[in-house]
């Protein structure tokens, strides 16, 4: 039960084995962090206590996706004892900023417009960040958006998924381009059979008449 989670350990098995599994998705990277925007309304006291999970489906095509989960105290919510307050696709994403200089545990997500996090620590930040990096590499048919101020091993996965992907888009268009310099000559072909066939028609006609 959700009152049995007492870590962030707990909260992400107990996500996993009752919202993420059933929907046959899984979890590939979690992180507790707390939020820095003010509540929107300051007479109501809220834990800020938030849960990072990104995910994806077990099947092809996959879509990663990002989803922020608060403890709930309504256990008909449709996640139980967790409320899923936000749930973003990766494609989404438009920049990652792991603040390393200037504070420790923050970074901010961008989906059109910057989301504030803090992290428990350094390490499980730079390793969500590192796991988001990675996502992009293995699920995403698309070039990482910027990853700003982050570590050096989340620069190198984002770096050479996006040489690989502009790699494969090259290849892409030469391919299309190839095929329509063949189309092109197999017109020609044609063209030139056709012209072929019409002369030699004329030449029999031709000869037919004068003999």
């Amino acid at each position: 039960m959700a009152d049995k989670c007492k870590t962030a350990s707990d909260v992400k098995h107990y996500l996993h084995g009752r919202v993420f599994h059933p929907q046959k998705k899984r979890i590939i990277s979690f992180i507790q962090v707390s939020k820095t925007e003010p509540s929107k309304n300051p007479l109501k006291k809220r834990d800020n206590c938030h849960y990072l999970c990104l995910f994806v489906n077990s099947g092809k095509p996959y879509e990663p996706a990002l989803a922020r989960y608060i403890r709930s105290s309504d256990p008909s919510d449709p996640d139980g004892w967790f409320e899923r307050r936000r749930l973003w696709s990766l494609t989404e994403l438009t920049k990652v900023d792991g603040m390393q200089s200037t504070s420790s545990g923050s970074f901010e997500l961008w989906f059109g417009t910057p989301f504030k996090f803090v992290a428990k620590n350094t390490q499980e930040k730079e390793k969500f960040i590192e796991d988001m990096a990675d996502a992009f590499k293995k699920f995403m048919d698309k070039e990482p958006p910027p990853f700003t101020d982050v570590n050096l091993k989340s620069k190198s996965v984002v770096r050479k998924t996006a040489n690989e992907r502009s790699q494969l888009d090259k290849t892409k268009q030469e391919l299309v381009e190839r095929g329509q310099k063949l189309s092109k000559v197999d017109q020609n072909v044609a063209d030139m059979a056709t012209s072929a066939e019409s002369f030699a028609g004329t030449a029999h006609k031709l000869a037919e008449h004068y003999q």
